[in-house]
């Protein structure tokens, strides 16, 4: 009997999130900032704890056997399927050590498993951590978490056209004065600074990511390429060219976390007014060169 397993899989980086196709992508990232020792570990085996175990089908007619025997054959599939993954992050997280200077991390999460497996180094070390705990600032991974706080608010279709072109280049391009548009745009529909960081941990909070790493600061723009696009019209706000937005890729949090947004976007968690759908068709297209320094660009 030939079986069948379904995954979706989240893979995550601390810097770069990219959707593909129904799989995130990922992009190991360095990090000077901090260098936490991680304590190698070796791979894990034995399936994770409350995992459970895919509904196997038999090939060609699609029907769920039920049989202990195909259970159990299900659930060795699974820890097979951990430690192959496990494995993999294992040789990528190493190799991106001896090429870079810096902390790697890396996080993969698949259906039915309780928690990520995670594997992260340390600056100048090829030794690989099971777990990390360590957290880091989300950067352009915040700009998806924006994006879905917004069109939970408000549908896509009911967005000015500019605010809509901002969110393409923000995922797209990962632009960060188109950013600033929709962090704007998200403060204004949500009453506030405050009321913004509410709806982007209530986003995390839904896929069981911490929420706590999101109390940052609210500052004018540093750029006056960016003022001037946010005055001219390009990016459809023409009131305070000054005005302060939370700097929401200095948030926090740690590379299980950022699976754990990945895997709840992915498997279609955001379902508000078709949040979720929206962002992942957005991060599907293909990525753009940044025009930042150029607002024409915008």
């Amino acid at each position: 009997m030939q079986l069948t397993v379904v995954r979706r899989l989240a893979v995550a980086a601390l810097l770069v999130g990219l959707l593909i196709g129904g799989a995130v992508g990922w992009a190991a990232s360095g990090d000077d900032t901090t260098n936490a020792a991680a304590t190698p570990a070796p791979i894990v085996g034995g399936g994770r704890a409350g995992t459970q175990a895919a509904k196997p089908a038999t090939a060609g007619e699609g029907t769920e056997d039920r049989s202990p025997t195909t259970a159990a054959a299900g659930a060795t599939a699974d820890e097979d399927l951990e430690n192959v993954l496990a494995r993999a992050l294992n040789k990528g997280v190493s190799s991106a050590t001896k090429r870079y200077d810096g902390t790697v991390e890396a996080a993969i999460l698949a259906d039915g498993w309780s928690t990520p497996v995670v594997r992260a180094t340390s600056a100048g070390r090829t030794g690989v951590a099971h777990e990390s705990s360590r957290r880091t600032r989300m950067w352009s991974m915040s700009k998806a978490v924006t994006a879905v706080a917004l069109l939970e608010r408000v549908p896509y279709g009911a967005l000015a056209e500019p605010v809509k072109q901002a969110m393409t280049r923000a995922l797209t391009a990962s632009e960060n004065c188109p950013q600033r548009r929709i962090v704007l745009e998200l403060q204004r529909r949500y009453d506030g600074p405050g009321g913004a960081q509410e709806a982007v941990r209530k986003v995390l909070a839904d896929a069981g990511a911490d929420p706590t790493g999101v109390d940052v600061a609210a500052t004018p723009p540093d750029d006056p390429d960016c003022q001037r696009a946010l005055t001219d019209g390009s990016l459809g706000w023409n009131e305070n060219p000054r005005a302060a937005a939370l700097q929401l890729g200095t948030a926090e949090w740690t590379i299980g976390d950022a699976a754990r947004f990945a895997h709840h976007l992915a498997a279609g968690g955001y379902t508000p007014r078709g949040a979720g759908k929206r962002v992942l068709q957005l991060l599907r297209l293909a990525k753009a060169r940044s025009t930042e320094g150029d607002p024409s660009g915008f």
